[in-house]
Parts: structure tokens; C-alpha cells; sequence
């Protein structure tokens, strides 16, 4: 899952090769090294209570210490069974399987075949998702592509950025429209309860910029906005709420 996920990623920098080539092993290289400084933690643990040090690589000092800041030993950083060796061996001879799959589709096709790919790779063998931990995690990071911080929330309570959002939208191709995305199922837990799903997301249009209203304050003149958004709403003459124009409404004041 961790090579479909870099494909996907560096799916710019592929074009007509499908070579495994110096940029993705920097990229690989580069990701490795973050997660043996800043995702792994120390493999010491306490020989009598058998507690584990909590310190990761980039934040150890000369000492063991539990989650809760309780001392446990003296002593340097302890490397586990991890081999960054051995996993960019595996994970470069994933992706290039990957890459050979992908060679048989027309250029413009690729990225519909990895993202079909990997989502098929998620969910069936993985009961991981289905239980709160897996959740909770979906709300601190995209579980879709473990890089961006998560936007949207689904009725199943898992949480996606907009470009996993965009990547999973089941929208039939004659009724695609900017800035709307729908999905049938959960792309990561495969929830489908038919109460709340298929789900329909606003996002924002490719080159649309945000839209934000900001509203002073100072007494009457909050009274003075008010009239004029009124005024505003019913020379448009949509009966839409003048709010639902807007991402993002902010105020001073009278003005909130």
C-alpha cells in the first residue's frame, strides 16, 4: 500500500516511464529517514517493569523516560528490528511492480487505474478499519494519503483531506460537476449504510479561489452591514441565504 500511495504521489514525475527512477528513490530515501528520526520510538524498555521508553530518535537525550516523563534509565537511543535497508529493497521492488501494471494503460488512464488500485487495496483485508483507534487517527492525519491534514468527516466518523475526497469521487461521468464530489462508501472503512450514503461534498472548483466576508464592527454600523447584505441577497434573487456564498464569514463586534 506504501508503493500505490508513492506512485500515486509521484505520478507527475512518471510521464511514459516506468522506471523506478532517481527522483522517487529520493523521495523513498527522504520519507525512510523521516520515519526512523521522527516516527519510530526507542526500542529500550524497563528489564523489570517492562516500560517502554517513549522518546523518539530526533528527541531522545541521555536518558529513558516513559509517555508520562517518568524516569526509567540512563542511556542512548536503542534502534529496533526496523531495517531501512531491507524496506526500501521491498518497497522499490513494489513500486516497480506497480509501474509495470501501470504501463499497460493509456497515459491519461493511469491515474484512474492507482487510485481504482489502491483503494481496492485498503479496505477487504483490513479489519483495522472498522475500530475506533483507526478513527481517532483519521481526525490527526488523511489515512488516504498519510500527507495532508484531514477536512472532511463522513457519517462512519472517518476523516479525508480534499484531494482523497477528489481521488474516490464515484460520480458518473455524464453528471460530473465542479465542485461537487459524490461517494457511495467510505473509501477506507467500505461503510455503505444506505441511511446515510452515498454522501455529496462541496469542494472547491479547479482555480476557484476562497470567499470570505469580513464584517466590521462598531455599533450601528454592524446594523449598517446587515442591511446591505439584505439587499444584496434580494437583488440576487436566488432565495439562497447570502452566507452559502461564502467559506468563510469572520467579524469584529457588532460585526460577529
Amino acid at each position: 500500500m506504501v508503493a500505490l500511495l508513492i506512485c500515486l504521489n509521484t505520478l507527475d514525475l512518471l510521464h511514459s516511464s516506468t522506471i523506478f527512477n532517481d527522483q522517487m528513490k529520493a523521495t523513498c530515501t527522504k520519507a525512510i529517514k523521516s520515519y526512523v528520526t521522527s516516527g519510530m520510538r526507542c526500542y529500550y524498555s524497563d528489564p523489570h517493569t517492562k516500560e517502554r521508553c517513549a522518546n523518539y530518535k530526533d528527541g531522545h537525550t541521555k536518558h529513558h523516560q516513559t509517555v508520562y516523563g517518568k524516569f526509567l534509565e540512563t542511556g542512548d537511543f536503542v534502534d529496533g528490528p526496523f531495517s531501512s535497508a531491507l524496506f526500501h529493497k521491498t518497497l522499490e521492488k513494489d513500486i516497480q511492480l506497480h509501474l509495470d501494471i501501470l504501463n499497460q494503460y493509456e497515459q491519461r488512464e493511469r491515474k484512474k487505474a492507482l487510485v481504482i488500485e489502491y483503494r481496492n487495496a485498503l479496505q477487504p483485508s483490513n479489519p483495522w478499519w472498522t475500530t475506533k483507534q483507526s478513527r481517532r487517527a483519521s481526525k490527526i492525519s488523511c489515512l488516504g494519503c498519510l500527507f495532508a491534514a484531514p477536512e472532511y468527516r463522513f457519517p462512519c466518523d472517518h476523516h479525508l483531506c480534499e484531494e482523497c475526497v477528489k481521488f474516490f469521487d464515484d460520480t458518473d461521468a455524464d453528471k460530473i460537476y465542479p465542485g461537487k464530489v459524490t461517494l457511495e462508501k467510505c473509501p477506507l472503512c467500505a461503510d455503505v449504510n444506505k441511511e446515510y450514503w452515498p454522501v455529496e461534498i462541496r469542494v472547491k472548483p479547479p482555480h476557484g479561489g476562497l470567499r470570505v466576508l469580513s464584517l466590521d464592527g462598531g455599533g450601528v454600523r454592524g446594523i449598517v452591514e446587515l442591511v446591505v447584505l439584505h439587499r444584496l441577497e434580494s437583488s440576487v434573487g436566488l432565495e439562497i441565504p447570502i452566507g452559502e456564498y461564502f467559506d468563510l464569514i469572520v467579524g469584529t463586534s457588532a460585526g460577529r
